[in-house]
């Protein structure tokens, strides 16, 4: 297990000491009819398991898997994505707007769920954080440098502020209220399991959020050859 990983194994622990209790006040809320108790109890108990989540996500993510990765092309990925997440952003009033190179084949290694993971967790902060944006919308990019798969993740709500863009993807850092900050967390992690950088784009020219994801270019045996 990673470094990151083993640090935060022993939050575990509290997490289900809390569960725990906020499961013995549910019971007692229950026995006495206490309706509102229990809506809070449980409220509280499903942080909790959100939380155990996030860290075993986070767990799996540092240590790796034996499971083989394999090449995906990560312009069918995403779009399989948006198929899969349209219901949940038509329900919120969300545009999902994907622009892809209209010529070749973008690959990297890694395993679909691992990718699934990464735009899950972006996507996330992107309905928490632009929600009240006029005509909420998120916006996917996909490039490619020489040696490296980009992709641009944005959303048009107010932003990630200058002077705190470096802390985001620390452990337990969050701006929102109940936030436990290992999203981005597990993202990072995610990315740099497989090679990659992320990083928050800082450019005066975008109103709200953008992520730049950088992942190594899976290239083709036939370029390979045909190289050397």
């Amino acid at each position: 297990i990673g470094q990151m990983a083993a640090g935060m194994l022993p939050l575990l622990p509290i997490e289900t000491r809390r569960m725990e209790a906020e499961l013995g006040r549910l019971r007692a809320a229950l026995s006495g009819l206490k309706i509102p108790e229990a809506r809070d109890a449980m409220q509280c108990l499903a942080s909790s398991l959100q939380h155990v989540t996030e860290q075993q996500q986070l767990i799996l993510a540092a240590s790796g898997s034996t499971e083989r990765r394999r090449a995906i092309d990560i312009a069918a990925e995403v779009a399989a994505f948006q198929d899969v997440v349209r219901p949940l952003l038509d329900g919120q009033g969300f545009v999902m707007e994907v622009s892809c190179p209209a010529q070749g084949v973008l690959r990297t290694e890694m395993r679909p769920e691992n990718f699934v993971c990464l735009l899950q967790i972006l996507t996330s902060n992107a309905l928490d954080w632009a929600k009240r944006a006029e005509g909420p919308k998120i916006k996917l990019v996909v490039d490619a440098t020489e040696d490296m798969c980009e992709i641009l993740f944005s959303d048009n709500g107010p932003g990630v502020p200058a002077e705190i863009a470096s802390r985001v993807f620390e452990p337990l850092f969050s701006r929102k209220e109940g936030g436990r900050g290992m999203g981005l967390t597990i993202a990072r992690q995610v990315v740099e399991l497989h090679g990659g950088r992320i990083s928050v784009v800082i450019d005066g020219r975008r109103k709200g959020a953008c992520f730049q994801i950088l992942l190594p270019k899976k290239r083709s045996r036939a370029t390979i050859y045909g190289g050397s």
